[in-house]
């Protein structure tokens, strides 16, 4: 059995000082200061310490069997308080995981029976074993990482944590019994007591015999926790060493300096690896701040245990990093004396470890403390904190830390690796951890460390993701900063909850909407409370009313935990997928959730449709409806358009379904101009509808084809598919869709056939829907080819205006002010033709379709051109790219317009050089887009282009090319310069080469 004499730091078979190395460091350290010292100071040597420092009890002798009977309560319980804030202390410097949980647990273990009993005698014996196995187990680890750990020590640690594991569970279920929890006297628990400790006898011996200690505690820091417990005074800490690198934080440090030269107590508050602690390093080296403040210091409690600290543990820390003696219960009074002294700059880094401690009453009590310190005079206080919850009666200036930009995010990490890899890749590599600093550290010097190239990081990051950023020691490890913000006391206190919601915050693109995290979480109470502790701890962020998780984070939380299954998300998919059976085109509850939570819901269906086929064809359905609702309310392109045509469609509602989904797809991308895609989707949605009987919906994917090819220049195309339509034995059961596919069919005729274009848009005058519009397209037809003069035209219009502004339909005024317009551009009154653009503009101001408002800006971009405002004309463009650019991409037909219109508008500007480059790019990416509207246009200017530029060959080259384009669409050349002069044509008078180029070709 350990004698009752043992030390503080050893066991009694311990080495003693003169066995140890000359190297070591504690042996120096001791060596220099020989009567500060004893390396034999015993826990009864501390109770006479603790004795005197009070002024009471008797002195006891250092190897003196004591009789704790005798000894005061008061003197007790400090000498106690000391050692178990002492042991909390080596658990910060041990850095073998194993070895903190078996000195978190014995700390456990005496905070439990200091509580719980009063039996002085048999728990001072047994302290001074847990005081045994914290000194061991500091020699054992010393130099030791987790990297070069012996097989040995491993087993040793693991048999010892297991056997202190074993302890803990028989002092809680003692507790629990009753036993100790009545307090009825020392005798009931001196059995149960003796017993532990013959337990810890025997586990500190089989330890002590697995292990060859070879060396001794080696930090510094434990030194002078060590002499400060005996009450010695010791030099003020130093400041840690300015970061050596520093990026992107200019204006944040600019921002925290100038509140501190205003003495104003800061909270930096970020999620872990966000760079808080590297900012108010920086901040305490700044010139401006060390001649502000004569003193400065950075006081962690890193590693130290919510469970487990307490408010003297907390105070501890501060007198240490002073250099102050321990003065026990004094020890506050003692620091604010001492920082009343000069001006103080105090950084209490990690905040979250004593704002969120397990006890409450600690919390408030280390509250109490930092408030007395912050509002000490000539003391300001900096908070590194991953929880927003500070102390209180303070006045705390609070910033929270943000995630790199790109641009220091990038430098950072090519400051750290230097292989070959361009700043696109960089970039796109960053953007995937959201450019957090940690977990750049990370990946940057593993790529570097490992010798890879751009290719094989770019591999490796696809290939491992999370386990990339789980590498090396805890301070630069992400799975150990996200593990102590989950091991949080605050967190813990939620249960399983907490991480089950956390997975599904980590699980959703955008995270979980505040807003309806009642409806999504409907069996979790106190759903909300739930979710701002997470937000509190820095798990989480704030953006907008979503709660997310950084992609790090977010990585880290789905390799760890997995994604969530379906228990977990059935709730959520139920309010979605419930939502998504009663949205409409009115803007309602449902049409809001599909706004605000849009890409979660597209991700949730993605990941039903990919985890069939229990859910496959609910989710399909649920894509159909979505999809619906986007084009109604949240116009954008979708990810589900890749997943549609896998589909299955062997049965018949698999057919149905997925007709549906395309029919749907393909109207989405109508409103984002994309007709390459409308045509694929509603050509694939008819062949399966004419499968399944539906000439109904056959009918309107094919008039939505038909529609598309119109759009994309495939004039004569459309034509034909319409009229084999007309002449098949499914017009005969498509009554409700026969206005809307003359209407297209008379669209296409209008531009491939002079003959009948008095007679178009007949048809379809009559329908409720396309009737004003088919009203305006006949007199444009007729105003085209020549039937009637553009006044002429006017007063026709002016007919029909009741008809067509009077309608709820946006797009019936639109087209009546186009018409209007071009009736007056063509009699060379631009002024007023713009009037009328200008009327269709606000009309639309207050419409969400966003497709019009580009029509809308194209046309005035176009007039602007032809009045001489060239740079109003550049500037509307500009506009319609900035808006276009938000929803839509570089494939659709509206920007590719947009493009033409510019190449046009440098060509009215007479800047040559410019529009043949504008025109030739916008040639290429038509081919490659498949717009031969867009291609025709562009291919004729470019010719004009090339003419005045003094290119003659190249011209009619091009004027050769728009010839057989115009064939391939469909057109008579001689027709082209006439159909929607307004925005698509040139003057003929300005620009003569096509029409002479014709002239020439026909002599």
């Amino acid at each position: 059995m350990i004698n009752e004499a043992l030390p503080c730091l050893y066991p009694v078979d311990s080495p003693s000082l003169s066995s140890l190395p000359s190297s070591h460091p504690l042996r120096s350290s001791l060596l220099s200061h020989p009567t500060e010292f004893s390396i034999k100071m015993s826990f009864s040597s501390r109770l006479k310490a603790s004795e005197n420092a009070h002024g009471r009890g008797r002195v006891l002798r250092d190897n003196q069997e004591s009789n704790a009977s005798t000894i005061p309560r008061q003197t007790f319980e400090n000498t106690l308080d000391a050692t178990i804030q002492i042991i909390q202390q080596i658990t910060q410097l041990i850095p073998i995981q194993t070895a903190k949980n078996v000195l978190i647990g014995i700390t456990s273990i005496l905070l439990l029976l200091q509580k719980n009993t009063k039996n002085k005698d048999g728990l001072t014996s047994l302290a001074r074993r847990c005081d045994a196995i914290c000194s061991t187990l500091a020699r054992a680890t010393e130099d030791v990482s987790t990297e070069d750990i012996s097989d040995v020590l491993t087993d040793a640690l693991r048999t010892l944590e297991s056997s202190i594991d074993e302890l803990h569970s028989s002092v809680d279920k003692a507790m629990q019994r009753g036993r100790i929890r009545r307090l009825v006297g020392a005798t009931l628990d001196e059995k149960q007591i003796n017993e532990w400790t013959r337990e810890l006898d025997s586990t500190l011996i089989l330890f002590s015999a697995g292990v060859n200690i070879v060396s001794g505690i080696r930090s510094e820091q434990t030194y002078r926790l060590l002499k400060h417990r005996e009450g010695q005074s010791l030099r003020p800490e130093l400041p840690p060493a300015p970061p050596a690198m520093f990026f992107g934080r200019e204006d944040l440090f600019t921002k925290v300096k100038s509140a501190l030269l205003r003495d104003e107590d800061v909270v930096l508050i970020g999620t872990g690896g966000i760079g808080k602690s590297t900012i108010a390093k920086a901040l305490i080296h700044d010139e401006d701040i060390r001649r502000r403040y004569a003193r400065r210091f950075f006081i962690t409690y890193e590693g130290m245990d919510p469970l487990t600290i307490t408010s003297g543990s907390f105070v501890d820390r501060i007198a240490c990093a002073l250099g102050l003696p321990m003065r026990g219960s004094h020890n506050k009074h003692t620091i604010v004396s001492n920082l009343a002294s000069s001006t103080v700059l105090m950084v209490l880094d990690n905040a979250e470890t004593f704002e969120d401690a397990a006890n409450q009453d600690v919390t408030e009590q280390i509250s109490s403390i930092v408030s007395e310190i912050a509002n000490t005079q000539g003391v300001t206080v900096i908070l590194t904190s991953r929880t927003s919850r500070n102390a209180r009666n303070t006045r705390w200036t609070e910033f929270y830390v943000p995630a790199l930009r790109k641009a220091p995010a990038r430098e950072y990490f090519r400051t750290i690796y230097h292989g070959d890899i361009t700043d696109e890749d960089i970039d796109e590599l960053l953007g995937t951890l959201d450019f957090h600093p940690l977990s750049i550290h990370i990946l940057a010097h593993t790529a570097r460390e490992s010798g890879w190239t751009g290719e094989e990081l770019r591999d490796e990051w696809q290939a491992q993701r999370s386990r990339l950023l789980q590498k090396g020691h805890k301070k630069e490890n992400l799975g150990f900063t996200v593990q102590l913000s989950l091991n949080s006391p605050s967190v813990k206190d939620l249960g399983d909850n907490a991480v089950n919601v956390l997975r599904v915050i980590a699980f959703f693109p955008q995270g979980i909407n505040r807003k309806h995290a009642t409806r999504l979480f409907p069996t979790i109470p106190d759903i909300l409370s739930l979710m701002d502790t997470l937000y509190k701890v820095s798990l989480v962020y704030r953006s907008g009313t979503f709660l997310s998780t950084l992609a790090p984070i977010r990585l880290f939380l789905l390799d760890v935990f997995s994604p969530p299954g379906l228990d977990l998300l059935a709730d959520i998919r139920q309010t979605y997928y419930d939502s998504l059976w009663e949205v409409s085109e009115t803007k309602d509850s449902h049409a809001e959730l599909i706004i605000s939570d849009h890409l979660n819901i597209e991700y949730l269906i993605a990941h039903d449709i990919a985890h069939g086929p229990d859910n496959t064809q609910d989710a399909t359905l649920a894509c159909h409806r979505f999809l619906f609702g986007l084009r109604q309310h949240k116009v954008r392109p979708t990810s589900l358009a890749l997943m549609i045509p896998p589909l299955p469609e062997a049965s018949y509602d698999e057919k149905q379904s997925k007709a549906w989904c395309l029919e749907a797809l393909g109207m989405l991308y109508s409103g984002l101009s994309g007709y390459a895609r409308v045509r694929a989707a509603c050509s694939a949605a008819f062949t399966l509808f004419v499968d399944i009987g539906d000439h109904i919906m056959a009918a309107r994917c094919l008039s939505n084809t038909a529609m598309s090819d119109n759009n994309l220049g495939f004039y004569s195309r459309a034509q034909r598919l319409l009229e084999d339509f007309i002449c098949s034995p499914s017009w005969n059961y498509a009554d409700e869709e026969k206005p809307e596919i003359h209407f297209t069919l008379d669209w296409s005729k209008m531009y491939t056939s002079r003959e009948s274009a008095d007679k178009l848009f007949l048809l379809s005058m009559d329908d409720p829907f396309r009737g004003p519009q088919s009203h305006v397209r006949h007199w444009q037809a007729r105003m085209y080819h020549g039937y009637n003069r553009p006044e002429e035209v006017e007063g026709h219009l002016e007919s029909i205006r009741s008809l067509c502004m009077t309608s709820s339909n946006i797009w019936d005024h639109w087209r009546f002010l186009q018409a209007a317009a071009e009736a007056a551009f063509l009699q060379q009154r631009f002024d007023t033709a713009m009037d009328f653009l200008n009327q269709a503009s606000d009309a639309a101001s207050g419409d969400s379709d966003f497709l019009l408002t580009l029509i809308i800006l194209k046309h005035q971009a176009a007039v602007a051109s032809v009045q001489g405002n060239y740079e109003h004309s550049r500037s509307l463009l500009q506009h319609a790219i900035d808006t276009l650019s938000v929803v839509s991409t570089p494939s659709s037909s509206d920007f590719l317009y947009i493009r033409y219109v510019h190449g046009r508008n440098e060509l009215y500007a007479r800047n040559y050089s410019e529009a043949r480059r504008l025109l030739s790019d916008v040639i290429i990416d038509s081919d490659i887009h498949g717009n031969l509207a867009v291609k025709l246009r562009s291919t004729r200017a470019l010719g004009e282009a090339e003419l005045l530029f003094g290119c003659k060959t190249n011209s009619d080259r091009s004027f050769g090319q728009t010839v057989e384009l115009c064939r391939e669409a469909g057109i008579s050349p001689e027709s082209l310069h006439i159909i929607e002069p307004m925005m698509l044509n040139l003057d003929d008078g300005e620009f003569p080469g096509w029409k002479n180029f014709l002239r020439g070709q026909t002599v």
